[in-house]
Parts: structure tokens; C-alpha cells; sequence
């Protein structure tokens, strides 16, 4: 951990010492040879650092969430993206004074391996606001179906 920190320490410092020469550099071919010297640098201190006697990556030993292990990726970056998308229409709804008792985005991988939203469920706290629900989310996802549960309806 602590050889990941020194690398992430000495790309920052680099990058800072570079960003200042950039800026304090003649321009023409000294500042590009310049440039691409403290590039070359950057690489050599990176590597280095994973160079050095001692250094592994053990991947298998690597102890993941159980719902990681449990899912497959494409299920656990569906469920997170569903769960974005959930909370950007609750407060987009929440901001317009519609207020949300439970929403749902249902996610799908399309033919081009893309993530797509297929559908939006959304139980408004009042029936009389479901309508003004719907449209704002049409308006975000106009080919979206979009499926309004009133409250009442919720409850039986």
C-alpha cells in the first residue's frame, strides 16, 4: 500500500513540477524537448516504483465483496448504474415538488453491448401527480415506457 501511495505521490509531484515548467518554458522546440524529457522522466519514476525488489500483485488473494462474488459484473454494473439513474429521477421529481414514495429503473445490455434504460417505475405520493411524473421523465427518456403507480393502488 504504502509503494502505491509513493507512486501516486511522486505522479502528483511530477505532474505539478511539469504543469510549472509548462507554463515557465520558452516557446518553440526547447519547451516540446522540454515536454517530452519530463515525460520520460514521469515514466522512469513510475516504473521504478514497480520495479523494485519486492513488488506483486496477487489478484486471486484479493478478498471481494460477497456481492460481487455472488453476481456477475455486467449484473453488478447494471444494478449500480440502476441505482444512479434511480436516485438522478428522484430528485428530479423531488425538485419539481412531485414527491416519490418508491422508484425503479430497469436496465437492459442492447445488441451493441450498451447499457439502456427499457423502463422507469415510479410510485408517486399522490395520484394527482403521476401524469406530471411521467411527462418529466419522458422528457429526460422520450423512448422510455414509463409506468406510474399511484399510492392507493400500491396499498391493496
Amino acid at each position: 500500500m504504502d509503494s502505491i501511495r509513493s507512486v501516486i505521490m511522486a505522479a502528483c509531484l511530477m505532474g505539478t513540477v511539469s504543469t510549472m515548467l509548462d507554463m515557465a518554458a520558452p516557446e518553440g522546440s526547447a519547451k516540446g524537448q522540454m515536454l517530452r524529457t519530463m515525460g520520460l522522466v514521469m515514466i522512469l519514476t513510475i516504473v521504478s516504483f514497480f520495479a523494485g525488489e519486492g513488488f506483486r500483485v496477487d489478484l486471486d488473494s484479493m478478498q471481494l465483496p460477497q456481492k460481487v462474488q455472488q453476481q456477475d459484473m455486467y449484473g453488478f454494473a447494471l444494478a449500480q448504474a440502476e441505482e444512479s439513474y434511480e436516485e438522478y429521477f428522484t430528485q428530479l421529481l423531488n425538485k419539481n415538488n412531485i414527491g416519490v414514495e418508491n422508484m425503479a429503473v430497469r436496465l437492459v445490455i442492447n445488441s451493441q453491448n450498451e447499457a439502456e434504460v427499457s423502463e422507469v417505475e415510479v410510485e408517486t405520493a399522490d395520484s394527482s401527480q403521476a401524469q406530471a411524473a411521467r411527462d418529466l421523465i419522458k422528457g429526460e427518456l422520450p423512448q422510455v415506457r414509463v409506468r406510474t403507480v399511484k399510492r392507493d393502488e400500491a396499498d391493496r
